[in-house]
């Protein structure tokens, strides 16, 4: 009996272990390429080519004092290699030749998409990075205008990784509009999506060398139609969603200098958007509500009751100029960045089906009727200018009236 029990212990180890995971083909983290940034810019009809950034494991962060003694040279925390090939994969390959570790891409946080390819479609990038399981899904994407080699080569100084300071700069953004935070699930949902127009982050880099968030690119399609400049960008968001903790500058006069402005900010913003039939034809409706703030004034302005509401009445038709000024630019190049095509399909599916294969031509010819309705909720922590408690015989400002 103990014979037999050693036997059937023996053949439940022996199968045990069959099923254990082993570690045959594990490759260390020293001999890993981190790549934290990938770029994609197009050379010809034919070639691509392939930039990206890793991180330095040498490196290490320098204390002040290592600063001082270096002459506040640091050893740089990535480097920034490029490939060039027919493909993506194809040039992903080719580093296997050119650099002594493994590419290690799951912690790849940003995709940079070239104005040259992205003008001439990124479809291929769509199927590509969609197909492979090396990468996240919650990875960012972003256009320039620039190369995507020159845009992760620039000196970001806010951070020693550039991949990183761009993600940082769209985020950052994104906590005011979750329009920017533009990760390639988001992208994919927009580019099959009937409207079939994904809304990208464009990043660009300035006289200094530094990145900077320059508005969002527009794709009809796979292709990259315009890129919107970041007070177009302002109003496509609150096409598109929900908005909060946004500056604008209203005129309070009717000659718009700077010194007959006022800063209102928006403290939260809500959008509806309404499609119904006339005649066969779709109208759209945008209409927005939101509440906000006085940031600043001009000298001397008085909170009359006559004002605020001059004010307010300002602040509705700046957003409502600033919608119409959007949609007019996306209707001239034939792009429904507005989604508009999405809203008619949800609500009305069987018209939408009849203008389906016709939305090219009809989205330019749209109706879109727009209302904003802002309301001010307070006035800051003073209701009074700060000049106006002056006085060159130090009187009280309660006094300077009686005087």
């Amino acid at each position: 009996m103990s014979s037999r029990r050693k036997v059937w212990k023996c053949c439940a180890i022996f199968f045990a272990t069959l099923t254990c995971t082993g570690c045959f083909d594990q490759v260390e983290v020293d001999n890993l390429n981190t790549v934290v940034g990938l770029g994609i810019d197009q050379l010809d009809n034919k070639n691509v080519e392939v930039t990206v950034e890793i991180v330095n494991s040498t490196s290490q962060s320098a204390s002040p004092d290592d600063k001082k003694k270096s002459g506040g040279k640091t050893e740089s925390q990535t480097f920034v290699y490029s490939s060039k090939a027919k493909s993506i994969p194809e040039a992903l390959d080719k580093y296997l030749s050119k650099l002594s570790k493994v590419l290690y891409l799951p912690h790849n946080s940003i995709v940079v998409f070239g104005q040259t390819y992205a003008q001439h479609g990124i479809d291929d990038a769509f199927d590509y990075l969609e197909r492979s399981r090396y990468y996240r899904r919650n990875q960012l994407w972003v256009v320039t205008h620039t190369s995507a080699r020159q845009l992760l080569e620039s000196n970001a100084q806010t951070q020693p990784i550039n991949a990183l300071a761009m993600r940082n700069l769209v985020e950052q953004m994104a906590k005011s509009s979750k329009l920017y935070e533009t990760d390639q699930l988001r992208v994919m949902r927009q580019y099959l999506s009937v409207s079939n127009s994904p809304v990208v982050s464009c990043v660009d880099i300035d006289e200094t060398g530094n990145p900077y968030l320059a508005g969002l690119g527009v794709f009809r399609h796979a292709k990259l139609a315009a890129v919107l400049p970041m007070d177009e960008s302002q109003s496509l968001t609150w096409l598109l969603c929900n908005s909060k903790q946004m500056v604008l500058t209203i005129p309070t006069a009717k000659r718009d200098e700077v010194k007959n402005t006022a800063s209102i900010r928006i403290l939260r913003m809500n959008r509806r958007v309404h499609c119904r039939i006339e005649h066969g034809e779709p109208v759209f409706e945008v209409a927005i509500q939101g509440k906000a703030e006085i940031e600043h004034l001009p000298e001397q302005t008085q909170l009359t009751p006559q004002f605020m509401k001059l004010l307010q009445s300002n602040v509705d038709k700046k957003i409502v100029a600033d919608m119409k000024n959007t949609v007019d630019h996306l209707q001239k190049i034939d792009c429904d960045a507005t989604q508009f095509g999405n809203v008619l399909f949800r609500t009305n599916p069987n018209v939408w089906r009849n203008l389906a294969d016709n939305w090219q031509e009809t989205f330019p010819h749209l109706k879109v009727s727009y209302t904003a309705d802002i309301d001010l909720l307070g006035n800051g922590l003073t209701s009074t200018p700060p000049v106006s408690t002056y006085s060159p015989k130090g009187i009280s400002p309660g006094l300077q009236n009686k005087e």
